[in-house]
């Protein structure tokens, strides 16, 4: 059902996560605050909340944290993503990866809906940036 979908896509996530910047999913859980293994955890905790859509509750339990740290990584996204380019290039490359392993999928439209909704919002952030460098 949907929670063995999301379950699944965590693992996805987190395969992503290590591929694009070597750091494991026991590093993201574990109690490291070194600033790369925060980096990787902090875009673990917001795409298992925005793009896979599990609750805060659920994005806490996993990464072993506190559901409010969950709810920083959601309100503090926008901020990393407009003026921190290592979050942002990181954040770019772990989402391109996850989304391309769902493209040839049997669920293709539900896929590309949930995709479509990400760029979307993508999209939306990319302007705003836009339009706070040429203010």
């Amino acid at each position: 059902g949907a929670k063995a979908e999301r379950v699944y896509k965590a693992d996805v996530l987190f395969n992503a996560i290590e591929e694009i910047t070597g750091i494991s999913k026991e590093a993201i859980i574990s109690k490291n605050r070194t600033q790369d293994i925060a980096l990787a955890r902090n875009i673990a905790g917001y795409m298992l909340y925005i793009d896979i859509g599990m609750t805060t509750t659920d994005v806490a339990k996993i990464l072993k944290r506190d559901h409010s740290t969950v709810v920083y990584y959601g309100r503090t996204f926008n901020t990393n993503y407009n003026y921190w380019k290592e979050y942002r290039n990181t954040y770019d490359g772990v989402a391109q990866h996850f989304w391309s392993e769902f493209i040839n999928n049997e669920n293709e439209n539900e896929e590309v809906d949930l995709r479509i909704k990400s760029l979307e919002s993508l999209i939306e952030k990319l302007k705003q940036r836009n339009q706070l460098i040429n203010n």
